[in-house]
């Protein structure tokens, strides 16, 4: 144990959250829905947040791929 630590009080900004996205782009500022994607994969998003932001948008979406 070191005797020569000092206490030092808590506050709520010391525990202030920051998040860091690497693609910081607004979803906004997308072009199309690979842009869409890259977007939500980079911030956590569920797959079907792209399409839907993309269709809403009325963006061309990406075809189902068929077993064949």
């Amino acid at each position: 144990m070191d005797e020569t630590a000092k206490l030092k009080k808590v506050t709520t900004a010391d525990f202030k959250m920051q998040v860091h996205h690497p693609d910081r782009r607004d979803p906004e500022q997308a072009n199309n829905f690979e842009d869409l994607a890259s977007i939500g994969k980079t911030r956590g998003y569920k797959p079907g947040w792209a399409y839907y932001q993309a269709k809403a948008r009325g963006f061309k979406l990406p075809q189902k791929k068929r077993r064949a």
